[in-house]
């Protein structure tokens, strides 16, 4: 016989349970709750730590009712997967270029939900190692060269120009890294990646005694190369020679001189064209007296050309 009294669910949920006619009474769990209290029981015990061996307590998993095996991104540690063939290369690059555009809906979108982001010291930490030591050969930089020629990026609004320098002022950079910049940027240098001309005030100039088009990055040094076209005591000259290193500001620098003169009888001499209001200049300074105690060592005449030698009204 059926009794008429209200029966609750064993698990704790508060839903009424229905009645068995096959065994003649009530149920004690509604249909799959009698898991919920294994899954409780489960839940309450101590987090296991992270299969692949980093020694971390993974997460509850709420869609499966268990313990996670891994901790997010660590299923693949150790794993060493196969080097990417040529035609999966191609197959990938295909498909990227048969995208459709991303809609300015999209791009705002992303946009916002990007703003404010910020990856933690673990997450920074992890890509810095990773991108350590990264070679890319010749063949991936004119790829992406190529990829990137005629993108043309919209022009700064004020809003990112004031966020810029609000993030840049009081900013101070590490002695390494003053360095290390300083020392790719005159390797640059050295290696022509900085000649770009500009109207009025860079170019190159065919040289007669040196057989071969030389760069100049000021009329300045227009000037100083025609003037030693005409010298017949100079048999060669040669730009931008080498790098010096100086310090400054208990930090390391290098500087490039601008002309190296060999003359007939083999003597040479280290010339910098500079105009005279810049000889005021406190780096400046440092950097004419590291030219000259090189050209000292060297046994190497050392001359600064201003608006004087250049004969410059």
């Amino acid at each position: 016989m059926k009794i008429e009294t209200i029966k609750y669910c064993a698990c704790g949920c508060g839903e009424e349970v229905k009645w068995n006619n096959k065994y003649k009474r009530w149920n004690r769990f509604i249909h799959h709750h009698r898991i919920n209290i294994e899954y409780k029981k489960l839940k309450e015990r101590k987090p296991p730590l992270c299969e692949c061996g980093c020694k971390e307590e993974v997460k509850w998993c709420n869609t499966h009712k268990r313990w996670n095996k891994f901790i997010t991104g660590h299923n693949n540690r150790g794993v060493k997967f196969p080097p990417r063939t040529k035609e999966h290369c191609e197959n990938l690059s295909k498909a990227s270029k048969n995208r459709p555009p991303v809609s300015e809906e999209t791009r705002k979108k992303q946009s916002i939900a990007h703003t404010g982001f910020e990856h933690t010291e673990e997450s920074k930490k992890k890509m810095s190692k990773g991108n350590k030591g990264k070679i890319r050969t010749e063949e991936h930089k004119r790829s992406y060269s190529k990829a990137k020629k005629g993108v043309k990026k919209p022009p700064r609004t004020k809003e990112h120009c004031e966020n810029l320098s609000k993030a840049l002022t009081g900013e101070k950079h590490s002695k390494e890294r003053i360095e290390k910049r300083s020392k790719g940027i005159s390797q640059a240098y050295l290696d022509g990646k900085m000649n770009k001309t500009i109207r009025g005030k860079s170019g190159y100039y065919f040289s007669n005694k040196n057989n071969k088009d030389l760069f100049y990055r000021s009329s300045y040094e227009l000037v100083a190369y025609e003037l030693l076209e005409q010298i017949s005591k100079v048999k060669s000259y040669e730009t931008e020679p080498f790098r010096i290193q100086y310090e400054y500001r208990e930090s390391k620098h290098h500087t490039i001189p601008d002309i190296l003169i060999t003359y007939t009888d083999d003597s040479k001499e280290l010339v910098e064209v500079k105009p005279e209001y810049k000889l005021k200049d406190e780096k400046e300074q440092t950097k004419l007296v590291a030219m000259k105690n090189y050209s000292e060592e060297n046994g190497i005449e050392f001359s600064i050309w201003t608006e004087k030698e250049l004969k410059i009204n």
